[in-house]
C-alpha cells in the first residue's frame, strides 16, 4: 500500500489488490480515527473520502485520480463528511 499528498488538502492511497469492500472498510476506520484526532483538538474539521477501484487497471494514473475525485465531489455535493467508494469496469 502507498500514500501521498497529492497538494494542498488532497492525499492519495494506493491498495493494490483490494477490492471495493475491503477498500470501504479501510477508508471508514481511517475517516473515524481522523475525526477522533480532529476531536482531541477540537479542530471542526470533516473528511470527504472518495475511492475509485477498477476490474481492469486504466492505463493512466490520471484516469486513477480524476474518478477518485468525481467519488468525492459527489459526497461533497450531498452533504460532505462521508466515504464512498466507486466500482469502474
Amino acid at each position: 500500500d502507498y500514500v501521498g499528498r497529492l497538494g494542498g488538502d488532497e492525499c492519495a492511497l494506493l491498495l493494490p489488490e483490494t477490492d471495493a469492500t475491503a477498500a470501504k472498510l479501510v477508508l471508514c476506520k481511517l475517516r473515524l480515527r481522523l475525526l477522533e484526532e480532529m476531536k482531541a483538538h477540537s479542530w471542526q474539521v470533516t473528511f470527504s473520502i472518495g475511492a475509485a477501484t477498477f476490474l481492469d487497471p486504466p492505463n493512466s494514473l490520471d484516469v486513477i485520480v480524476r474518478m477518485a475525485d468525481e467519488t468525492m465531489y459527489a459526497i461533497k455535493a450531498h452533504g460532505k463528511d462521508n466515504v464512498s467508494v466507486s466500482l469502474v469496469g
